[in-house]
């Protein structure tokens, strides 16, 4: 519903709360504490007191396999999803584009590889303590989910995904897990990693929707699920304790 945690708190007071939640589950990305000027789609920009609807943005690509993405595939080409990755959409479908088609796949294989270590910085700098915009933002949003949970009885939990470009003992950002932890628990929000539970996956895995496009995976989506059921069910502060599990083996 937004482009940062601080989007999804306006969202969620402007809008989220008329439905009554009995609580709230924050997807919560690495790269979700940014903000910058142009960054609006859906949340938006303010002027003292005023809020008012900005402009969409775009963060970093993110892509280029690590270690552990080498060999992981997603799915056949054409069997990913919406034709909206860039090497989908490289020409028309006609007999005669497939090489040239190869040819930019090769390219942005390589570009990706080659920004890799560009992204990781990137990421950085948003969780650099000298980014105040996006920090003192990131820490408003926090202390007002954190204001509402106790206000209303409304418990919050945190599904904290990792960067899917290389999950191994070569991980650029196990400090980075550890400050959102920290941050939240401080609040008396409850956080669910889900990068212990990714790293210990099978190799054979597919993290990514499409080789093109390192947006989770079917398989991630659907192991994040059970993952955020199972701590559902099993913390009493949710208030579900007493539901049926899903799922052989869940708590």
């Amino acid at each position: 519903v937004a482009y940062s945690t601080f989007d999804e708190w306006m969202s969620l007071k402007r809008w989220g709360l008329e439905f009554e939640p009995d609580l709230v589950i924050v997807g919560f990305f690495l790269n979700d504490i940014r903000w910058d000027s142009s960054q609006q789609a859906v949340g938006f920009q303010r002027s003292g007191e005023e809020e008012s609807r900005g402009e969409e943005s775009r963060g970093p690509e993110g892509r280029g396999p690590g270690r552990r993405g080498q060999g992981r595939r997603g799915p056949p080409d054409g069997q990913g999803g919406p034709r909206s990755a860039p090497i989908s959409n490289v020409l028309p479908e006609t007999r005669w584009d497939h090489p040239i088609r190869l040819w930019r796949f090769v390219l942005a294989s390589r570009a990706a590889l080659a920004a890799r270590p560009m992204t990781v910085q990137v990421y950085r700098d948003y969780w650099d303590p000298q980014n105040r915009r996006s920090q003192g933002l990131f820490a408003e949003a926090l202390d007002g989910m954190s204001a509402l949970q106790k206000a209303r009885d409304l418990p919050f939990l945190f599904v904290v995904w990792p960067w899917l470009n290389t999950l191994d003992e070569d991980y650029p950002f196990f400090d980075i897990h550890e400050t959102i932890e920290r941050e939240c628990s401080s609040r008396g929000l409850r956080t669910l990693p889900l990068l212990d539970a990714f790293l210990k996956m099978d190799d054979d895995t597919p993290l990514w929707i499409h080789e093109s496009d390192h947006h989770p995976s079917v398989e991630l989506h659907r192991l994040a699920a059970e993952l955020t059921v199972d701590r559902l069910l099993s913390d009493p502060a949710f208030g579900l304790t007493e539901l049926t599990p899903t799922r052989p083996g869940a708590p």
